[in-house]
């Protein structure tokens, strides 16, 4: 397959634009070399970067600055990347390719190379990673995670008026009536692309992406967004309960302090 066939669209908005610099960090410290044009997805604003070409969008739902973006690519197929997902290591070129020659060979409009979920069935064997098709019916058939995706697949599936969770939710259940095959490389074998999954998190910084930065030299800008409340990291029972047991041991202090006293 040609050289020519793929492009890398990072989706984001002006609204996260103070993710850009930690994004492009890490693209620059793990992929300075990447052989494919990249796009960036933006509302307005501009950014600079070697080989990148922004696209201003404007303001209109995520669906229609979505299309809007893939009508801008010049290839046949595109690897789907969010502003927030940070590298941690070099792609595998390699797999990519092999992959992209497979996609064709094969008819398939859709391959996870991030597999959150993966595949139902194993179907396939590139090199020492395993690839599986998502059967229909299955949950997060269509997700946003790192993929490579037929161009035309995308135009047909996207709606105008869909957010990213309804891209990915009723994306899912228009795509169980389609006859396009989606496939996902396996969680149990190599990941061909490793990345910080999510590092903002409901417009927060998650504490681990913000260490992660911090331990390569960057700094977040938290003043324009925090990080994630304690509440959010932990499980709302675990919280409830450990409420109780404090209300508990207020009783039982309270309790002793009035018997003290009488």
């Amino acid at each position: 397959m040609s050289q020519n066939d793929l492009s890398i669209l990072i989706c984001s908005c002006d609204e996260y634009a103070d993710i850009w610099p930690q994004f492009f960090f890490f693209i620059k410290k793990h992929w300075p070399d990447c052989p494919w044009p990249l796009y960036l997805m933006t509302n307005h604003k501009n950014w600079d970067y070697p080989g990148l070409t922004v696209v201003n969008v404007g303001h209109a739902p995520w669906g229609t600055r979505f299309l809007n973006a893939v009508n801008a690519l010049k290839t046949k197929y595109a690897l789907i990347f969010m502003e927030d997902y940070l590298l941690l290591e070099t792609p595998d070129e390699s797999f990519i390719r092999q992959a992209l020659d497979f996609m064709r060979d094969e008819e398939i409009s859709y391959l996870r190379l991030y597999p959150v979920p993966g595949p139902d069935r194993i179907i396939k064997r590139l090199r020492d990673i395993d690839i599986g098709e998502i059967n229909r019916g299955s949950d997060y058939r269509v997700s946003l995670q790192a993929a490579i995706w037929d161009v035309d697949y995308i135009k047909r599936l996207a709606r105008p008026k869909d957010s990213p969770w309804d891209f990915e939710i009723s994306g899912t259940e228009r795509s169980n009536n389609m006859k396009d095959k989606l496939c996902s490389v396996s969680a149990e074998t190599r990941y061909p692309i490793s990345y910080y999954c999510t590092a903002v998190d409901k417009g927060r910084w998650k504490k681990e992406a913000v260490k992660l930065c911090r331990e390569n030299g960057i700094k977040p800008d938290l003043k324009k967004r925090k990080i994630e409340p304690f509440y959010r990291r932990k499980n709302i029972h675990s919280i409830i309960k450990l409420m109780e047991i404090k209300e508990e041991i207020k009783k039982i202090w309270n309790n002793k302090f009035s018997a003290s006293r009488s």
